[in-house]
């Protein structure tokens, strides 16, 4: 029962069809989002970002970068949110939802929050954030 609200079966259903699909991109490819598993990410994720701005309000504003929420920090830093299985590496080799939010965000002062932190511990993503931006200045 513990461990009952870190667990998520969208997330446990994504990992078996990663397992099973060596295609599967967890919502990377637009196709994706058939899958019951990634039916609302989308709109879970706007959520996420509409709660994580109304908590952080003074130097947080939400925004989006192509298809993908997230939120400017101080004006100057961008965060996007995104899928816990994706590679956040900027070099994606083929060009996906991640890679179009990435060419209209930019590619100086951008970091990345997943959904499932986002969810479960806003107040540490906020600090990671801070703590990122600090030691790149």
């Amino acid at each position: 029962m513990s461990f009952h609200p870190l667990l998520d079966w969208r997330l446990g259903v994504g990992l078996l069809r990663l397992m099973a699909d060596s295609t599967y991109r967890s919502g990377l490819k637009e196709e994706d989002y058939s899958k019951p598993e990634l039916l609302d990410w989308r709109n879970f994720a706007l959520e996420l970002q509409q709660q994580f701005v109304d908590s952080f309000s003074e130097n947080v504003i939400g925004v989006t970068f192509g298809q993908l929420h997230g939120f400017t920090l101080y004006a100057e830093y961008k965060v996007i949110i995104v899928h816990p299985f994706w590679n956040v590496s900027i070099n994606q080799p083929e060009e996906n939802i991640l890679t179009r939010a990435l060419a209209e965000a930019g590619i100086e002062n951008v970091y990345f929050i997943d959904t499932f932190n986002l969810h479960r511990r806003p107040s540490w993503c906020y600090e990671q954030v801070i703590r990122r931006i600090q030691e790149n200045q």
